[in-house]
């Protein structure tokens, strides 16, 4: 029986058509391939602790090795956040801002006048308000005059916005006519007592720097 006969797929058919001698050639060799297939399963059962060892390192490793990465890819995440680097870089740069910048130190300018200066000054303050004293007293008329100017523009001013009907307007014109004198002696009166100073202190704080 040639070796092709062997490894052809047995049937019943075919098996019936066998003699015994050919049966037992085939039952010596299935035996001597199962003998043989038996050897290599107790060699793999020798070498199974170790390959179960090194399968446990490497499984071990294999679980230790993703959280690695993961803790290996965190920080290169936020490395390559460009807007968290972007706000700690302007956090940090706030800060040596304010470190650097020196706190202000407001100076005040206080020159200390001496009492001459201020006699000097109260002297001539007076003389200023003397001389205007005495213009008013020499143009009395040309301040009258003045006066008189004023009131008129403001006498008709002040009846046209408060009186609009026009017989109250009129009327009010002539009562402002006619107390135009008394107006005038007490305008000049009041220009006369309290302009020197104004006008003092007016042109002394124009000299003042």
């Amino acid at each position: 029986m040639s070796h092709n006969q062997l490894v052809s797929p047995l049937t019943p058919e075919t098996l019936n058509q066998l003699s015994k001698a050919e049966l037992v050639k085939i039952i010596l060799t299935e035996q001597t391939i199962i003998e043989k297939l038996q050897q290599e399963i107790d060699t793999l059962k020798l070498s199974n602790p170790l390959d179960n060892n090194t399968s446990s390192q490497l499984g071990s490793t294999q679980l230790i090795k993703p959280s690695e990465t993961v803790k290996q890819k965190q920080p290169s995440q936020s490395s390559h956040n460009p807007s968290s680097a972007q706000a700690q870089k302007r956090n940090n740069s706030l800060v040596v801002s304010n470190q650097k910048k020196p706190n202000p130190i407001k100076v005040t300018k206080y020159v200390v006048q001496s009492p001459e200066f201020k006699k000097l000054q109260a002297e001539q303050k007076k003389n200023i308000q003397l001389l205007i004293e005495n213009l008013l007293v020499r143009e009395e008329v040309t301040f009258k005059m003045i006066i008189n100017c004023l009131y008129d523009v403001g006498s008709v001013n002040f009846i046209n916005k408060k009186f609009t009907l026009k017989p109250m307007n009129q009327m009010m014109r002539l009562i402002a006519k006619l107390s135009k004198p008394g107006f005038r002696a007490i305008a000049f009166y009041w220009v006369r007592k309290n302009t020197p100073a104004i006008i003092t202190n007016w042109l002394l704080s124009k000299v003042k720097f």
